[in-house]
């Protein structure tokens, strides 16, 4: 064999070579999937929580992504960016999520049933399925004129449906995506009690923020559910997490147990309460909630202090005269302390920069152990101070060169925790409480399963902080 012949034999053994390792990587690549992302960021790839969401899918989850083409800034590039992400999705699937682009506004050809054609749009399809039509202006060199635009998805697994409808945040598509997933996959709501019956707000009724939340609430698959403790009715079997949202009175002994059993029972629960509150007159007058003893079983105590920050707050409205007549000025106000130091290892005040939390008492924590964990969440800061004598809130009675002010301690305070792990009921000595005739008062548990808690000295924190109330919700059902 000549040279010219070892070379043509030798050239045809690594084509087929090259051939073998093509066909194998591709039959590999079908079994085992990976996508490598270099940007800095990592704008590309899947968070772990998005990815275990993808997980539950059981059967195809089809996407019908409705977007008008050619659209003006500042949407011109929102659908690449939706489907860069929803492909990111579909990538992790493994075939499980199917991706349909659809211009409503582009006209198709029809055919009707005489066989004829007809030129249609397929916008009564988006706007039947939730997609509404938003108002765009569209303007070039010589007219300006506002057109019906549509930027939207469907996402439709089995007989679920669940819509995004106008698809203008771009900052929050993967976020967007997996919480309509999530929904479709599981689609039971979660049911978010709150008490009632002490002087608590009602959370299922009242306006201004604390609809703002219901509303979050609800778009995001939770319910409020009022709970009488006392009433035998109120079943907290049911619940997946309970909140005590400033009562101003005491619980009888009876609601305590029913509470303290629901922590025993793993219910996760929020604690936020106020020790004092304002009076129209300025005054500041102590509430007796009776809370004290059932979260301090928690490892964690709720002092009878009130923290003041003379260098970050926040206004409060106070009387003054103006000539003859009474008005209402807001002024900064050391008893509306803004605090800023949040932990950043706890998801539940992750990325936010402050919390505003008026009437504000600090906690005193217990050290974490095998059998209780404690994070602090929130501290006020070194320049703050806490004070027992507080009597009035006017800006002149706590003003820094005051000398008829409240005695204080100076220095950074614990003002939120959160807590996990497992505790011994408040009634492990007594036994239970007024058993009714049917009950056999020595049968009641003892020893808690694992729970977790998040205890604030303030009911205002949840009309100040509406994303971080969804957050601290979010982290007792452990809904990530």
């Amino acid at each position: 064999m000549n040279l010219r012949e070892n070379l043509r034999l030798n050239s045809i053994i690594q084509m087929a070579a090259v051939i073998a390792i093509v066909g194998l990587a591709n039959e590999i690549s079908q079994e085992h999937y990976a996508r490598f992302d270099l940007t800095e960021n990592r704008v590309h790839t899947l968070s772990p929580t998005a990815q275990r969401l993808i997980d539950q899918l059981e059967r195809p989850l089809t996407v019908k992504v409705f977007f008008t083409g050619g659209l003006m800034a500042p949407y011109n590039n929102h659908e690449q960016i939706f489907l860069n992400k929803i492909e990111e999705f579909q990538a992790w699937s493994n075939g499980r999520i199917s991706i349909e682009v659809i211009d409503p506004t582009a006209p198709v050809v029809q055919i009707d049933d005489d066989g004829g054609e007809q030129l249609v749009t397929r916008e009564a399809e988006a706007m039947r399925m939730g997609v509404m039509p938003l108002q765009q202006r569209y303007r070039d060199q010589t007219r300006t004129e506002i057109r019906q635009v549509f930027m939207g998805a469907v996402f439709l697994y089995g007989e679920g449906q669940e819509v995004l409808p106008a698809i203008t945040n771009v900052g929050g598509f993967e976020y967007d995506i997996a919480r309509a997933i999530k929904r479709l996959v599981d689609p039971e709501p979660r049911r978010i009690g709150f008490t009632l019956g002490h002087g608590e707000p009602d959370l299922s009724t009242a306006e201004g923020p604390i609809e703002a939340l219901r509303n979050q609430l609800s778009d995001d698959n939770k319910l409020l559910i009022p709970v009488d403790l006392s009433s035998p009715e109120d079943s907290l079997a049911d619940i997946d997490a309970l909140l005590v949202v400033g009562p101003q009175s005491e619980m009888s002994q009876r609601e305590l147990f029913e509470l303290d059993q629901y922590i025993m029972r793993g219910g996760a629960t929020g604690f936020i309460i106020s020790n004092y509150i304002p009076t129209p007159q300025v005054e500041v007058v102590a509430l007796n909630h009776g809370m004290t003893d059932i979260i301090a079983n928690l490892g964690v105590g709720l002092n009878r202090d009130l923290v003041l920050d003379r260098e970050t707050n926040g206004k409060l409205p106070i009387p003054a005269r103006r000539g003859r007549y009474t008005t209402q000025v807001a002024v900064n106000n050391p008893i509306i302390p803004i605090v800023n130091d949040l932990s950043s290892d706890s998801p539940i005040f992750r990325g936010m920069d402050n919390l505003t939390l008026p009437f504000l008492s600090s906690l005193t924590v217990a050290s974490s152990s095998s059998d209780a964990h404690y994070d602090i969440l929130a501290s006020s800061s070194e320049s703050s101070s806490t004070s027992m004598t507080v009597r009035r809130i006017d800006p002149y009675t706590l003003g820094p060169d005051s000398s008829s002010g409240p005695i204080e301690e100076v220095g950074s305070v614990p003002v939120a925790v959160a807590l996990r792990g497992s505790f011994s009921s408040l009634f492990s000595e007594n036994g239970m409480p007024d058993p009714e005739p049917h009950e056999d008062p020595t049968i009641f548990v003892r020893e808690s399963a694992p729970t977790r808690s998040v205890v604030i000295g303030s009911t205002h924190f949840v009309a100040n902080n509406v994303p971080a109330m969804m957050n601290l919700i979010d982290w007792l059902v452990q809904d990530a």
